[in-house]
């Protein structure tokens, strides 16, 4: 290695650990971006809603607000509807289709792929305020309207 590289090895040690610091001292799970997305597996779920109070056991997904959805024959199931939650609420979309499909969280910019009659789902913090379109994606079909106060 050059000398050059061999004195810039030790910074980049000290960015890397800085760095890591503060994402550990933001609260946010290792599996969870700057945006806010995370992972939908239990642990990632559970380590990021914890409250004082709630027991080991008690997870993201349990508590969670469902929301489900299903697109079939080229329509929405229940037509065009307003889903409203309190702004901090966890939120769980779980959607189906009978063809392949892309579920979307605009605004959050969230994206599931739909695989024909597997349901999938994409849970979040609602932390944006406002008036959210849920849309269907590939079809261009809106699922539903996510009211967040």
């Amino acid at each position: 290695m050059s000398q050059r590289v061999q004195k810039r090895a030790p910074a980049l040690v000290v960015c890397v650990s800085l760095a890591m610091a503060t994402v550990a001292a933001c609260g946010r799970s290792p599996r969870e971006d700057t945006a806010g997305r995370t992972s939908t597996s239990p642990t990632a779920a559970t380590a990021s809603s914890a409250r004082p109070g709630d027991s080991p056991t008690t997870s993201a997904i349990e508590a969670a607000r469902m929301i489900e959805v299903a697109f079939a024959g080229g329509q929405v199931s229940g037509g065009r509807r307003t889903e409203r939650v309190n702004l901090g609420d966890r939120v769980q979309i779980r959607a189906v289709s009978d063809v392949p499909e892309e579920l979307h969280v605009h605004t959050y910019d969230l994206r599931r792929a739909l695989e024909p009659s597997q349901p999938a789902e994409i849970a979040f913090t609602a932390t944006i305020p406002g008036r959210h379109e849920v849309e269907f994606e590939k079809s261009g079909k809106h699922a539903l309207t996510l009211e967040v106060s």
